[in-house]
């Protein structure tokens, strides 16, 4: 039983209930490990809780970079996606937005070019318990034979040489969303786009962390830029 353990730091740790639980603060042997308080041998108390979905996406094996929380949500908010969509993303990278999605919609395929990407991605699968999620070693520029996507995101560096694979996978009135890292690109990517597609918006999330503490109040760090999103329509 994979378990959640909160420090009053703010720390969290996921912890295997059969392992001792070894941080900076001491050390909860194995026997001791159950939901509710803790204490390490040096005295210092925690709180162990049954970990959820965020807690084990946050501890995946990471290969490459992931598309963060905070863009993967902005994503599902935008275009709606639920528990019958039918879901596609490439460039599966460490397969974290397919493990995002896959707690919430009905069905994900993942597109991965690279084997040993493809590996991690089927790991992290493996690891979360996921039977709705499959990976597919394939070029996205390629024909692909899975039709009917509610959604389909692409995180790789050419997505405008994939629009005609898209143009036939993605079903009428479904999203193609594109993530990016520079600006130019989601420029030449919406100037690119066909008349199979409406472009609706291009954005980015910005995200700033602050420190809450008795009467005191500040920003802990500035706001945490990652990528653009440009959100388009299959009309």
């Amino acid at each position: 039983m994979k378990l959640c353990i909160l420090h009053r730091s703010g720390s969290s740790f996921l912890q295997d209930s059969e392992k001792d639980f070894h941080t900076k603060w001491g050390v909860v042997r194995s026997k001791d490990v159950k939901i509710g308080k803790i204490v390490s041998n040096t005295g210092e108390e925690f709180l162990c809780c049954p970990a959820s979905q965020g807690d084990l996406l946050r501890n995946l094996k990471r290969k490459a970079q992931v598309i963060l929380p905070k863009d993967a949500a902005a994503i599902i908010a935008e275009t709606g996606v639920h528990t019958e969509s039918k879901v596609g993303d490439a460039g599966s990278g460490s397969g974290w937005l397919a493990c995002f999605l896959g707690g919430i919609v009905k069905e994900v395929h993942s597109y991965e070019v690279r084997e040993d990407h493809k590996k991690v991605v089927d790991e992290n699968i493996s690891r979360l318990g996921l039977k709705n999620v499959k990976t597919h070693l394939q070029d996205i520029t390629q024909p692909i034979k899975e039709k009917g996507f509610d959604l389909f995101v692409l995180d790789m560096p050419t997505p405008w040489e994939a629009l005609e694979t898209m143009t036939a996978a993605i079903k009428q009135g479904g999203f193609l969303v594109v993530y990016l890292p520079h600006i130019t690109q989601s420029l030449q990517f919406v100037n690119g786009l066909s008349d199979s597609f409406l472009h609706l918006k291009t954005f980015e999330t910005l995200q700033r962390a602050w420190m809450v503490e008795g009467k005191k109040a500040r920003p802990e760090t500035q706001q945490l830029h990652t990528g653009f999103i440009s959100v388009c329509r299959k009309v």
